[in-house]
């Protein structure tokens, strides 16, 4: 059966469904993303999680009160406001800015997991 043939079959209700299914998929990435931000502010640790750009979209409550993030901050709420991959050095210690971007930027390159201390800016 050809695919001119399987359109002209769907009903009304199917292709209401079909055009559902975005919809309903934006909402349970919704959910599994506030889902994982409620996991990450519960633990003990430092996290946060970025765009496939690298631009930081989220970070835990931890990390937010450690870089004195303002309560109203995007990054509380996991709203991607379009940052750039590096958007989040300045927030780190001066010493520690250039090993952190080559880390970040090797990351983004390789798509490999890196572990490395940062110091808050002063």
């Amino acid at each position: 059966m050809s695919n001119e043939d399987n359109r002209a079959r769907e009903t009304p209700t199917s292709v209401e469904q079909k055009a559902d299914e975005p919809t309903q998929l934006n909402q349970r990435m919704s959910g599994l993303a506030a889902q994982l931000q409620t996991t990450l502010n519960v633990i003990p640790a430092y996290a946060w999680y970025a765009a496939p750009s690298g631009g930081l979209t989220f970070v835990n409550k931890r990390t937010a009160d450690y870089l004195d993030l303002p309560k109203d901050h995007p990054l509380r709420f996991g709203v991607d406001i379009g940052a750039q991959w590096d958007a989040h050095i300045p927030l780190l210690h001066p010493d520690d800015q250039e090993e952190s971007r080559k880390a970040w930027s090797t990351c983004l390159r390789t798509g490999e997991p890196a572990e490395l201390g940062q110091r808050k800016s002063d």
